[in-house]
């Protein structure tokens, strides 16, 4: 049996308190959540937010468990999802590269696609090139690597994008109640970073107001820098968490396809 390695997280912007569980390899055996009003209580579980998984020896997830059933996932030769049935339906496709390009939901695009296509090593459209370059981007270089672009709804009710400076830091998150690059946005968020750690998120919408969120960056228990503690300030209120360091850089987790691009944000808020 695992040693139980916990990790709690306050979240305070929607009254909840999340509670992991990891086992030796640093896999999340499960997930449970409780309500802040009601204390955070073992017994005020959120029962229908329980998650659980098992793990391949390549350590993909092979069976989720939740409330009401089950889902199994299998996997190819390149840990790659190619099937998912149960409570969960999907049949994933990727390009070449591996990249995650389509699910049941969502269609996505990479800011590489376009060199891909030509061939060549000509700069992508909507990639940028470092001050004072000149002629051609050479293949595989940062400025046309297979960073998401676009998130689009296959339904034509939500497109996500994604900007990226000269270094590869995600700087800027668009989202739009509509399939158009033109389209009103619904949403705007800027990123500002000291080197690679980001520092203050901005609402895009509203550059005047107060930054969202601030992250300040210590060093962890192993003395790495590694975590981040980050302000809210959410109608006034301040609160403190402490998050993952791919979490405060990107926000977003896109292992292998498992939680691909920012689908907590396409649903309705960052946690």
């Amino acid at each position: 049996m695992s040693k139980p390695q916990i990790d709690m997280n306050p979240d305070h912007t929607h009254g909840l308190r999340k509670k992991f569980l990891h086992n030796k390899r640093g896999e999340m055996d499960w997930t449970r959540v409780y309500p802040l009003t009601a204390g955070g209580g073992e017994d005020a579980e959120l029962t229908n937010r329980f998650r659980q998984w098992t793990y391949d020896n390549a350590q993909n997830r092979s069976i989720e468990y939740r409330h009401g059933g089950s889902a199994a996932y299998t996997a190819n030769a390149l840990n790659q999802y190619t099937s998912i049935t149960g409570l969960i339906v999907d049949s994933p496709q990727y390009d070449a590269d591996g990249n995650l390009t389509e699910d049941n939901q969502w269609l996505y695009t990479y800011d590489g696609d376009a060199a891909r296509q030509r061939g060549d090593g000509a700069l992508s459209a909507g990639a940028t090139r470092p001050k004072g370059g000149k002629g051609r981007v050479p293949f595989g270089r940062a400025f046309s690597q297979n960073r998401l672009r676009t998130q689009r709804l296959k339904n034509g009710t939500r497109r996500i994008e994604y900007t990226y400076d000269y270094m590869g830091r995600m700087v800027r998150l668009r989202v739009r109640n509509d399939p158009n690059a033109d389209s009103p946005l619904l949403l705007d968020r800027r990123f500002i970073y000291n080197g690679w750690h980001v520092i203050a998120e901005l609402d895009g919408l509203n550059l005047t107001a107060p930054p969202l969120r601030t992250f300040t960056w210590g060093l962890d228990t192993c003395r790495l820098t590694t975590s981040a503690t980050v302000r809210h300030r959410p109608m006034g209120m301040r609160h403190s968490k402490t998050v993952p360091r791919w979490r405060a850089e990107t926000g977003r987790r896109n292992r292998r396809g498992d939680e691909a691009g920012s689908g907590m944000i396409a649903g309705g808020g960052a946690g």
